[in-house]
């Protein structure tokens, strides 16, 4: 018996107040058995990064939360915190 198995990817993101979207990437696979598996990626896109490589619904989402309020508060907020060594 050959089991069917279905690939599904469920994007989630959620914006702060310094426009950094917080981006959880799950790709759950199923099969007719009723296994699933859910793979997940994660990751933190600020203002200033490159959304190109990422889906056209999410590079949308993402550009709305980049408001110029909240691009203006990250901008400060880089000012305000040192970096490390």
């Amino acid at each position: 018996m050959d089991i069917t198995v279905s690939k599904e990817t469920i994007w989630r993101h959620a914006a702060d107040e310094y426009g950094v979207v917080h981006v959880t990437k799950v790709t759950r696979i199923t099969d007719d058995e009723g296994d699933v598996t859910d793979k997940l990626w994660r990751r933190a896109i600020s203002p200033d990064d490159d959304i190109s490589d990422l889906p056209a619904e999410l590079q949308a989402s993402i550009a709305a939360a980049r408001t110029p309020d909240a691009v203006a508060r990250f901008e400060a907020r880089k000012v305000d915190t040192p970096v490390l060594p």
